[in-house]
């Protein structure tokens, strides 16, 4: 008889603790560092922070990935509830989160770690989808290879709609976003191959631009 599925994921899949909640989904937070501080994301560190934070000492927040023994800590007690796990990371290609459940995973029995290539939304709609699997009865083996499937299916893109915050974090020049800024130039940002990349530019008026 097959063991009951657990899905879970770190916490760059933005999902809502109303949906984590409805879908019982257990999420790992990742570390996020402004200056000397450590905070866990979606614990004690929220995104108002960045901005305030960077109007008070113009410091950007840098992410650091789940370590190993934090994921052992997350998936041992599942694993002694009688569980099998899902876990979905963000993108190996952004972070070592993904590379180091894996890690911890060679030492637990029925942990299954899926690389999403993803972030954010692209992520929680495979995290959805994982849980939909789940309550449809299908084994972990099915889930786990019906979500790795999804892999090459899921696209992430999202509009940019000022470049300041990227001129300051250094990811691209002050010239050439205070030459968007002023044209209307709002770039598109995709997941490609696992990585963040532009993609198409749009002109216009977006509401709530940073």
């Amino acid at each position: 008889m097959s063991k009951p599925v657990f899905i879970t994921a770190d916490s760059t899949c933005d999902l809502t603790q109303e949906l984590l909640d409805r879908f019982q989904v257990k999420t790992i937070p990742l570390h996020v560092l402004l200056g000397e501080e450590n905070y866990l994301d979606g614990v004690d560190f929220t995104q108002d922070m960045i901005f305030q934070r960077y109007a008070k000492d113009k410091i950007l927040p840098r992410t650091a990935a789940v370590s190993p023994q934090e994921f052992t800590d997350f998936f041992t007690p599942l694993v002694e509830a009688g569980y099998e796990v899902v876990f979905l990371g963000i993108s190996s290609g952004l972070s070592a989160t993904y590379q180091n459940a894996v890690i911890a995973a060679q030492d637990l029995p029925g942990v299954y770690p899926v690389d999403s290539q993803q972030l954010t939304t692209g992520m929680g709609l495979m995290v959805l989808n994982a849980c939909r699997m789940r309550d449809e009865g299908m084994d972990i083996h099915e889930v786990y290879g019906a979500i790795s499937a999804l892999v090459d299916r899921t696209n992430t893109s999202f509009i940019v709609a000022k470049l300041t915050y990227l001129a300051k974090g250094g990811r691209c020049s002050t010239v050439t976003a205070l030459g968007a800024n002023i044209l209307g130039i709002k770039p598109a940002i995709e997941m490609a191959g696992g990585t963040l990349s532009v993609g198409k530019k749009y002109r216009g008026k977006t509401p709530d631009a940073f």
